[in-house]
């Protein structure tokens, strides 16, 4: 007679998974001895059960921990390939920025046609628009407290307001998500 003893484990091979049991090992084998021999088999392969079902937990934490990574290295990259972009666009902004200050001085002295200013301005709110959608925010400085993080002083003038404020704006600065 044959009897067979199968037990399954994680990330086990069949080889370490089966013991075999003969009829003649059986019989001349203590039965005492039989069942503390299968016991500690049992024990063993209990605790390699749970050593491999660690390790699996530890593998699934890595390959979360990899996607995360994986996630902010793409965001990253993203950010830095439209970087590029906004700066050019920002430069365009600029000209069309000092554009609408000739044109508007013009208007004001009804040497221009105003729908050459109203085409500018329309220009400047698309391009506003557009790179708002990338996060980019125009920095108030004009009447504000000059803040040297946000602010270039160019140059100092002689005003009636409190000392410290910024009276003119040569060029707008700009800020990326806040």
């Amino acid at each position: 007679m044959f009897y067979l003893l199968q037990l399954r484990c994680l990330c086990m091979s069949q080889k370490e998974n089966t013991i075999e049991f003969t009829e003649e090992s059986t019989k001349s084998a203590n039965v005492s001895n039989f069942t503390e021999n299968k016991e500690l088999y049992m024990f063993n392969l209990k605790m390699k059960c749970e050593e491999n079902f660690k390790i699996a937990l530890r593998a699934k934490a890595e390959l979360e921990n990899i996607k995360k990574r994986t996630d902010e290295l793409i965001k990253k990259e993203k950010r830095e390939a439209n970087d590029g972009f906004i700066f050019d666009f920002l430069a365009l902004l600029d000209g069309v920025e000092y554009g609408l200050s000739i044109v508007k001085g013009d208007v004001l002295m009804k040497k221009q046609n105003t729908s050459v200013y109203t085409g500018l301005r329309l220009i400047y709110e698309m391009l506003v628009t557009m790179l708002g959608r990338f996060g980019v925010v125009e920095l108030p400085a004009l009447h504000k407290k000059f803040n040297p993080f946000e602010h270039e002083a160019v140059m100092l003038k002689e005003c009636t307001e409190e000392p410290g404020i910024v009276v003119e704006v040569y060029q707008s600065g700009y800020s990326r998500d806040g």
